[in-house]
């Protein structure tokens, strides 16, 4: 157990290079089929990518909070507000920041999420500045094969998911509208998403699933776009899609979602028509903290019959030790009084 542990540590710190999330059918909760509890939880993204070669690994800490105890319409069954703190980790950069997903119907939720990003160098993965957005104005040879610097500023994503369930069909769309603003270039290259960016960009990504479910598994097709709008880049993906969700303990505070999708490009460049694999998986741990106020009420109770115990103690203790001293008393008197009497008979 402790080397996964430091195995899942190692990924996160060395390998993790995306911004964004490589699988986002893995961000929603449409493929957990556990019931909405309240809590806070813990959740840890890793995922890896072939062509463009990319790794990610994300960790969030959100505490869920159930719009309805209970509801007889499916509608609201799965409504909640989840609120939380996000760091993403990569070796060109760190984003820190929050994030909201609200979720009022089983259908629909909407996630909105700010960071503060910072781009550094350290994996010669940095900066790289341009004065023109042109796809040929550089490569990701000619990237690497740069000197590179640092760039703070921070993005802000508005997230719209519709996902619909039927029998053993699952639709899911999400649109991800995403403004980021990076440094002081006009342009600069991100080998992230292998595209040349505006310094102040909106990008508009859609994703959407077609998949036939048989629990635990779905599979299906997959098809996403990106598009820049002040770098004015558009690109395509076409591909297959499988998951898997899976539930631990006997309460399924412990979730695990795998998901794998490939299928090829359109319209990248130094990736256009090539085939890409994908696989990310989630870990969702809910902390129980009923358990904790189990423990810390078990403590008071145990601390007020100690002392129950102890003034119990006490007040058996002090009438022992009036009695002995009544006794005591008493015997002085009948001893004082038979030798009264005695001198009195002599």
């Amino acid at each position: 157990m402790k080397y996964f542990f430091t195995i899942i540590v190692c990924l996160f710190i060395i390998f993790n290079r995306s911004y964004s999330y490589i699988m986002p059918l893995l961000e929603t909760d449409v493929i957990k089929n556990v019931k909405v509890t309240n809590g806070l939880y813990v959740s840890q993204n890793l995922g890896f990518s072939y062509n463009q070669l990319k790794a990610q690994a994300n960790t969030k800490i959100f505490y869920r909070l159930p719009l309805f105890t209970s509801h007889s319409n499916a509608i609201f069954q799965n409504a909640k507000i989840d609120m939380g703190i996000e760091n993403k980790f990569t070796t060109s950069g760190e984003l820190i920041g929050g994030f909201a997903n609200f979720t009022p119907f089983s259908f629909f939720s909407l996630r909105v999420s700010a960071y503060f990003n910072l781009m550094h160098d350290a994996f010669n993965m940095g900066y790289l500045p341009l004065d023109t957005g042109n796809t040929d104005a550089v490569s990701a040879a000619t990237f690497f094969a740069t000197d590179k610097s640092s760039a703070v500023g921070f993005s802000f994503s508005v997230t719209p998911m519709f996902y619909y369930s039927f029998k053993h069909v699952l639709v899911a769309n999400i649109l991800n509208l995403n403004f980021i603003t990076l440094g002081d270039a006009a342009f600069y290259y991100d080998e992230n998403t292998a595209r040349i960016h505006a310094k102040n960009d909106l990008e508009i990504e859609n994703d959407l699933y077609l998949m036939g479910n048989i629990n635990p598994f779905y599979i299906g097709v997959y098809y996403g776009a990106l598009h820049l709008v002040n770098a004015n880049a558009t690109t395509h993906r076409f591909g297959v899609a499988l998951a898997l969700a899976l539930a631990f303990l006997e309460d399924e505070s412990l979730t695990l979602d795998v998901g794998l999708s490939a299928g090829t490009h359109l319209g990248l460049k130094d990736y256009d028509n090539l085939t890409f694999i994908d696989i990310q998986a989630r870990l969702d741990y809910r902390i129980p903290l009923e358990l904790l106020s189990k423990k810390k009420e078990m403590g008071t109770n145990d601390t007020i019959n100690n002392i129950e115990a102890d003034t119990n103690q006490t007040e058996n203790n002090i009438d022992a030790d009036t009695n002995q001293t009544i006794n005591n008393i008493e015997a002085d008197n009948n001893q004082t009084e038979n030798n009264i009497n005695s001198d009195d008979a002599i």
